[in-house]
């Protein structure tokens, strides 16, 4: 399930509570792209990936997506979707950015 081509996953350990703030820059002429954030540790089995994601990006067609949470520690997830505009265009660049505030 985690090999899906037009997705990247990051593993995010966070030590105590505090804000993560995670933004993603990229070309929106090509593709469109998302992102979301999953609790590990408040996954339930092996199927942690069907749940619903504690914190997902909700900008359309800008050239950034943006995710700011207070979170508990813990081990998170962060999945980077790809959906191209251009089916000739199957690779997409992006830079992503992280910043976490401990309270």
């Amino acid at each position: 399930m985690l090999e899906d081509d037009n997705e990247d996953w990051f593993l995010l350990n966070l030590e105590g509570e505090g804000t993560l703030a995670l933004e993603i820059a990229f070309d929106d002429d090509k593709s469109d792209m998302g992102i979301a954030l999953f609790d590990m540790d408040g996954a339930d089995g092996p199927l942690w990936f069907e749940a619903d994601p504690i914190a997902e990006s909700t900008n359309l067609f800008t050239d950034y997506e943006t995710i700011a949470v207070d979170l508990p520690g813990g081990q998170y997830l962060l999945r980077v979707k790809h959906r191209p505009l251009d089916l000739n265009f199957d690779l997409q660049y992006y830079t992503l950015y992280s910043s976490y505030y401990p309270n």
